[in-house]
C-alpha cells in the first residue's frame, strides 16, 4: 500500500491505529505513527509496506488559518500483471506552486518496458505533451498536447494511467492558472517482463 498527499497550504496528515480515531475527531491526545505521517508544510508520497496488518484511519488536520484544499489517496501500488517493477521512471515530484507556475517532466518512453504515472494536485492543470513542445508549453507559448491523454484531469491528475505511446520523447506538464497558490506531487514506474 501507499498513501499520496498533497495540501495548499499546511496541514497534518496522520495514520493512526483505528481505535485512536475517536480521540483525534474530538481534539483530543491520540496517538499515530509518525513515519507514515505528513508533517505541516510536507506532502508527498509515502509506502505503507511494513505497518502491521490491522484497521487504521487517515487524519487530516488544517494548520492553516485559511480554507484549504487537500487531495489523499491511499492505495495499492501499482502492478502491472506479467511485469514487475524496475526502476522509477523519474525522481517523485513534490511542488508547491504559485499563481501561473509552469513545471515540465520529461518521460521517456521505451518498447522494452511499460511506463506507469500517479499523482494528484489541488488545483491546476496536468498536460501530456510530446517532448518537442516542452518549451512552447514552459514559456506560455501555444504549444500542442496530446487529447487522449489516459491520465486524466483534475484534482487526480496525473491519474494513475499507463503511458501506452510509441517509444520516445514526452513531457507531463503542470500549470497553475488557477489565480492562488496550488501544489502537486507525480511519480512514474516502470515494469520489465517477468
Amino acid at each position: 500500500m501507499e498513501i499520496l498527499f498533497v495540501a495548499q497550504t499546511t496541514a497534518n496528515l496522520y495514520v493512526m491505529p483505528a481505535i485512536e480515531a475517536d480521540n483525534f475527531l474530538n481534539g483530543r491526545g491520540f496517538s499515530h505513527i509518525s513515519s507514515y505521517s505528513f508533517s505541516p508544510g510536507t506532502f508527498g508520497i509515502k509506502s505503507l509496506n511494513s505497518v502491521a496488518p490491522g484497521e487504521y484511519y487517515v487524519g487530516i488536520e488544517n494548520t492553516a488559518a485559511i480554507s484549504n484544499t487537500y487531495r489523499v489517496e491511499v492505495q495499492q501500488q501499482p502492478v502491472v500483471s506479467g511485469f514487475e517493477y524496475s526502476n522509477d521512471r523519474f525522481a517523485p515530484v513534490v511542488q508547491n506552486a504559485a499563481d501561473g507556475f509552469r513545471f515540465i517532466q520529461y518521460v521517456t518512453l521505451g518498447d522494452t518496458y511499460r511506463t506507469i504515472i500517479d499523482g494528484a494536485n489541488t488545483g491546476g492543470t496536468v498536460y501530456l505533451l510530446p517532448g518537442s513542445e516542452a518549451n512552447n508549453f514552459l514559456n506560455g507559448s501555444t504549444f500542442q498536447y496530446i487529447t487522449n491523454n489516459p491520465c486524466g484531469s483534475g484534482s487526480a491528475a496525473p491519474g494513475f494511467c499507463e503511458l501506452t505511446f510509441a517509444p520516445g520523447s514526452y513531457t507531463l506538464g503542470y500549470v497553475n492558472d488557477t489565480g492562488s497558490p496550488q501544489a502537486f506531487v507525480m511519480y512514474g514506474r516502470d515494469y520489465v517482463p517477468q
